[in-house]
């Protein structure tokens, strides 16, 4: 594995990301393990330096995607609109950005999917490692699982990339869909939502506030 710096793996992987029509995803990504990495202070699993040198990397990560220039979400599902509201009759999540899986041991992960699976492992820094897809992309973080009480299997979360949160969380919601977690505001322009499937499976939609 290359001994390319960390933070430089991640910012070199979120620019490809955005390069190829995936700013949104990019996002998502440094949302969740900012949060993940939180919740493993207040939860004492890690020591307050490491969570804070953790912090500063998706921090800088984060400067360095900001200073992308947007090039906008025309490939995402365009919904049907009646007088410039979202109708929830026509609405539909269409498209899965990442897949995160929480794994015990990332080293061991990879050797899983990539060198049984065959699948491309694009980048990797401590704890986490991201593998290509044809629609989506892999997370294994070890930060996901320790956020689930250390308990790999069903450390999961389906990302939903859509246009407009607020849209999406109104439509859900009327079709009974009850969110943990309303629109909020996780990294930059992006906003997110969270919700669970009827087995208890993490789910959200992520994207801009507004289309």
């Amino acid at each position: 594995m290359s001994q390319q710096d960390p933070t430089q793996k991640l910012i070199d992987y979120l620019t490809n990301m955005v390069n190829h029509g995936h700013r949104e995803d990019a996002y998502q990504i440094l949302s969740d393990e900012r949060e993940l990495v939180l919740q493993d202070l207040q939860r004492g699993r890690l020591p307050r330096d490491e969570v804070e040198a953790t912090l500063r990397m998706l921090d800088q990560a984060k400067r360095g995607l900001d200073s992308i220039p947007t090039s906008g979400f025309g490939h995402l599902t365009a919904h049907s609109r009646e007088g410039g509201r979202m109708l929830d009759s026509e609405f539909k999540l269409s498209q899965i950005g990442v897949i995160m899986l929480g794994v015990k041991d990332v080293k061991r992960a990879v050797e899983f999917y990539r060198d049984k699976l065959g699948l491309s492992m694009t980048s990797s820094f401590e704890g986490f490692a991201f593998l290509g897809t044809a629609g989506a992309t892999l997370v294994l973080s070890e930060a996901l699982a320790r956020a689930t009480g250390g308990a790999a299997a069903g450390a999961t979360e389906v990302v939903f990339s859509v246009p407009d949160v607020r849209a999406a969380y109104e439509a859900l919601r009327a079709r009974g869909v009850k969110f943990t977690i309303g629109p909020r505001v996780v990294s930059g322009p992006m906003w997110a939502a969270n919700f669970r499937d009827p087995h208890g499976h993490g789910l959200s939609v992520f994207g801009p506030e507004h289309a």
